[in-house]
Formats: structure tokens, sequence, C-alpha cells
């Protein structure tokens, strides 16, 4: 099939679909549709019938649709009005683009000052409500505050005084956590340990923040003169820290290849190979180094001082080196074995070097199970 063919088919199909949709009552679709093929092909007849159809019944819907929403008593019925005011100006948007669609139906308007009033009315009652849960002066109706100024800002994002209005909820829904200073058994440590601290607490606070209602402060980092008092107190401490036990194994084993060409004969001026099967003993050594600590990870009340939280955190790090050696005829071994047992034994970490990977473990476990104690907070 020619492409000039194959166009036409898939013209034709497509406005054979939008009728079908236009007959079984899916109206906005078959007038999308319509207004598809319009743009393909501005001519054609199907197309512009259906569309023709299609307007007053997609027109009616949604201009119906808006009025029994204006007329129930549901709480937040502005928003529906403007959800269906939205819809009509998008479709008016689609068929107002191509110009075959718009010699169609040239009585097509949009729902502009409607759709404003209807936002001014849905971003006023957000906000009514917004104050009203405000004025309770718990923090969870300031969560709910919130929210409800953040609706209403997508309804009127410039209303003066709102966004400071969802700052403030915002400042008295926050639970403010004040993490207290890690301190090495090592002071060695000391140095990486305050920098795990601090990674902590950007990450908790940035991209795995547990709830925006949850702030997390450093005692060291906290001015004198902050303004908000602590809520919960995080505290963590080393029970235990063993760096560096050594273990190591080793395997021996025999590998055996038949059907290898060891030599060959001459037999009237040919050479034939002579095949036997070959060994080679190997030996596996295995050296690991794990590294443990042992921390406790407790959050009170600030005020009360009852323990809400109380966690084991035991991150363990396990470095290893495998290498091997060899006897005997290599050719018993292939490419891949040869490079193995042919491998080097490699140096033990420094203990600072174990410190840091054991670190990177248990800043995640920290966490982790931070981050699960505050998701609902």
């Amino acid at each position: 099939m020619r492409l000039k063919e194959l166009i036409i088919l898939l013209l034709f199909l497509g406005c054979s679909s939008g009728k079908n949709a236009l007959e079984k009552g899916n109206y906005t679709e078959a007038l999308y549709k319509a207004v598809e093929r319009l743009r393909a092909d501005p001519d054609n007849t199907k197309a512009k019938e259906t569309l023709a159809e299609a307007f007053p019944l997609v027109y009616e819907y949604y201009n119906l649709q808006a009025k029994q929403s204006l007329n129930d008593n549901q709480k937040y019925k502005w928003e529906k009005v403007v959800s269906s005011y939205e819809t009509w100006n998008s479709i008016h948007e689609r068929i107002f683009s191509v110009q075959a669609a718009k010699e169609i139906v040239p009585q097509s308007i949009p729902y502009t000052r409607e759709l404003q009033d209807s936002k001014n009315e849905a971003g006023t009652e957000r906000e009514q409500d917004g104050d009203v849960f405000l004025g309770k002066n718990t923090r969870d109706d300031a969560k709910t505050a919130y929210s409800n100024y953040g609706v209403a800002l997508k309804y009127v994002p410039e209303r003066q005084g709102l966004k400071q209005k969802q700052d403030s909820a915002l400042n008295r829904a926050t639970l403010r956590v004040l993490v207290t200073q890690l301190t090495s058994k090592d002071p060695v440590f000391q140095t990486k340990v305050d920098y795990i601290r601090r990674e902590l607490l950007l990450s908790l606070n940035g991209s795995n923040r547990p709830s925006i209602f949850v702030k997390f402060l450093g005692k060291a980092e906290l001015p004198d003169n902050y303004p908000y008092p602590m809520d919960h107190q995080l505290d963590f401490s080393f029970e235990s820290l063993n760096l560096g036990q050594l273990a190591t194994t080793k395997s021996e084993k025999e590998i055996k290849k038949d059907s290898v060409v060891v030599s060959t004969i001459d037999k009237n001026g040919v050479k034939i190979p002579v095949y036997a099967t070959v060994s080679a003993k190997v030996i596996r050594n295995t050296k690991t180094v794990t590294s443990t600590a042992q921390l406790v990870l407790v959050v009170k009340d600030k005020v009360s001082g009852t323990i809400l939280y109380n966690q084991m955190v035991n991150p363990v790090y396990i470095w290893r080196d495998e290498w091997g050696t060899y006897s005997g005829d290599e050719r018993a071994l292939t490419k891949e074995e040869k490079t193995f047992y042919t491998k080097k034994e490699s140096a033990v970490p420094e203990r600072y070097k174990l410190f840091e990977e054991l670190s990177s473990v248990m800043q995640q476990q920290l966490q982790e199970k931070i981050v699960s104690f505050y998701r609902n907070y």
C-alpha cells in the first residue's frame, strides 16, 4: 500500500471512530476526534458533521454540570464549578486551534469571567476555612489550615496576605526536633562523626524529610535567640565500636581438563596430536574485615521528658578480599580462572577508612529509623 493510500485510510478510520463515539453517547470524545481529523484534513466531511452534532451536546453538558454544582449546598461546590468551566475552556481552545473546526462552530465562547469569579469564590471558601482552623490553636488544626490555604492559593495565587497566612499555619503546625551532639568513643573519629550528624540534618530537612510539618535543628547550630520552643529532643550515643575483626579462610581443589593436546607424533610425515588429561591444584584465599557499631537512638518529649522512641542501631560493614594461587598445568585453567589464581592479596584498609565505610551504613540506618518514626507527624 502506497503512503497516500495509507493516509486516506487512516483519516477514514479516524472519522468513523469519531462518528462511532458520537453514536455511543461519548460526545466529548467524538468532538475531540473530529477536531483532530479536521486538523489533519480540513475538508473531511464526516468530521465536520460529527463536530456540528457533538458541539451543542458537549456545551450543554458542561454548562448544566456547572449550574447543578452552583445549586448544590455541598461544601466546596465552587471547586466543582471551576472544574466544569476549566474543562469547557480547554475544549474551546482545542476547537479554536483548528481553523476548519472554528468555522464549523464559531459560536463557541470560553467562560472567562465566570471562571475567574468561580475561582475567587473557591479561594475565599478555602481561605475562610483556613482562618477557622488556624484560630483553634492546635497543631493538627494548623496542619488543616495549611492545607486549606494551599488549595486557596491554587485558585487565587495573587491574593494579598494569603501566602503569609499559609506560612503562619506552617509555623504553628511545625514540630521542632532538637538533634543533640553525637560523640565518638575514639576522638580520632570525632570529625567524621560531626560530619555524619551534619549530613543527617541536611538530609532530614531536605530530600528525605519525613514530613513538611517536622523540622530538625542541630543543637550546635541553633542560635541563642532562636524564637521557637523545641518539641522533641533526639539523642544518639555510641554503645560500642569495633573496627577490624579479621577472618581468613582457605580452600583447595584440583581442576582437571580432558582432551588437551600435550604433544604430537610424526607418522609418515604427518604430525598427529596426542591428547591427555591435565590438572592443576588451586588455592582460594578469602579475607574479611568486619566493622560494627551499636548506637542508641532516643526521642523524648522536650517538655515532659517522656521517652517516645528508643531503638538500637547496629550498622555493619564488611570489607572483603579474595585472591588465589595455583600449581600444576596452567592449561587446565580457563582464562578467567587463571586471572583469579594469579591475583595478589590486597592490603587491609586503615581504621579510618573502615570507619568511613561503617559511617555510611550508620547514617543510612539512622535516617531510615528517624524518617519512619516521624513520617506521620
